[in-house]
């Protein structure tokens, strides 16, 4: 009855530390890519802000259009 017991606990164990390595695993999946999502966001925020204080400084009536939209090399087409 008690190597039952013992074969039970060791397998208990076992499967403790299998499921914690997973989890761990997918944490840092998990973590890599909200890095890579809050760096996309960060980029985006600057190419907004970057727009509109072009387009702030842009008087309608005095300039042309497409000297207002300057070209920014982050835009991948």
């Amino acid at each position: 009855m008690g190597w039952i017991f013992s074969i039970t606990f060791v397998l208990c164990i076992a499967l403790w530390f299998f499921f914690r390595k997973a989890n761990h695993a997918l944490t840092q999946v998990a973590l890599e890519k909200e890095a890579i999502l809050e760096r996309q966001i960060n980029i985006s925020q600057c190419q907004i802000t970057t727009r509109q204080l072009h387009l702030n400084k842009y008087h309608f009536l005095r300039y042309n259009l497409s000297e207002a939209l300057i070209p920014q090399p982050e835009i991948k087409l």
